[in-house]
């Protein structure tokens, strides 16, 4: 099905077989990647040109696998397609638009390493203490990395540290070939396979749900935390009292633990996290 369908939307790739694996061979040209992703049965949806923000109303949500030709013989001449969404209206599409996937729904999750913000650092660090991992990576325009998982992450867009953002339910990442500022995304070692999820990456990622339960479990104690110049949410609530509760000195009756979120910062590495700290007290 995947070779028929594949044929019939670009007919100038009649006698090119597509790849078994749609990340891999993927064409220059979006729209050509795009049909491949798509005649794989993966959805996806559009972008902006040049940037990240999504093309329809409702981002991922409005992802799908269906492209069609259009009816309009000038719109066909000029290589656009109808991008059909899941309520059945149709958005025409460009060679420019970006494009994007939610990895969760076909059961994966990506890593996104940003050396902007201290994720190369912290990868080593996670490396030197996990082990080393390979699996299929892209390279982002920022000069950053997305590394593909095969396995699924409950939470919703939590970090492995500072500078690693994960995306599996609930957030989308660019494919390639989406380009910022003429910078491609790319996929730089198919020959590579997509590695199962390490446990330790879940765990980490996990813990952090704990850590957002804060100001549920004690609103009194989080809005005033904010009122005296906190800034964040639960974690960063929890992460600025590690060291009072250590210490005692939140008292008999604060009704939270720093457990979880010693659990969730276990994994980061001790220079980031005490920076971190210091920032907040």
């Amino acid at each position: 099905m995947f070779n028929n369908k594949y044929k019939e939307l670009s007919p100038e790739l009649q006698g090119v077989e597509p790849p078994t694996d749609p990340f891999q061979a993927v064409p220059s040209n979006r729209l050509e990647a795009a049909l491949q992703y798509t005649c794989a049965g993966l959805k996806i949806f559009p972008c902006r040109p040049n940037e990240k923000v999504p093309g329809t109303a409702h981002g991922f949500k409005d992802a799908s696998s269906v492209l069609q030709l259009p009816d309009e013989l000038r719109l066909k001449d000029l290589g656009w397609y109808d991008f059909i969404l899941p309520n059945g209206s149709k958005l025409t599409v460009t060679p420019g638009e970006n494009w994007a996937i939610e990895p969760g729904p076909f059961g994966f999750a990506v890593v996104d390493i940003d050396p902007k913000n201290g994720g190369a650092e912290t990868w080593a660090a996670l490396r030197a203490k996990y082990g080393r991992t390979i699996t299929r990576m892209v390279r982002t325009p920022s000069g950053g990395l997305h590394l593909w998982f095969r396995g699924t992450i409950a939470a919703v867009n939590k970090k492995l540290g500072p500078g690693i953002d994960t995306r599996c339910f609930g957030g989308y990442v660019l494919l390639p070939p989406s380009s910022i500022d003429g910078r491609r995304y790319e996929w730089i070692n198919t020959n590579v396979a997509i590695a199962p999820l390490p446990d330790w990456m879940r765990e980490i990622t996990e813990a952090q749900n704990e850590c957002a339960k804060a100001p549920q479990e004690d609103d009194a104690a989080f809005y005033e935390w904010k009122a005296t110049g906190g800034e964040g949410g639960g974690f960063e609530y929890r992460l600025s009292r590690i060291g009072d509760e250590a210490s005692g000195a939140m008292g008999s009756t604060t009704r939270w633990s720093a457990q979880p979120v010693m659990a969730c910062t276990s994994a980061w590495p001790s220079t980031k996290l005490s920076r971190a700290l210091r920032k907040r007290r």
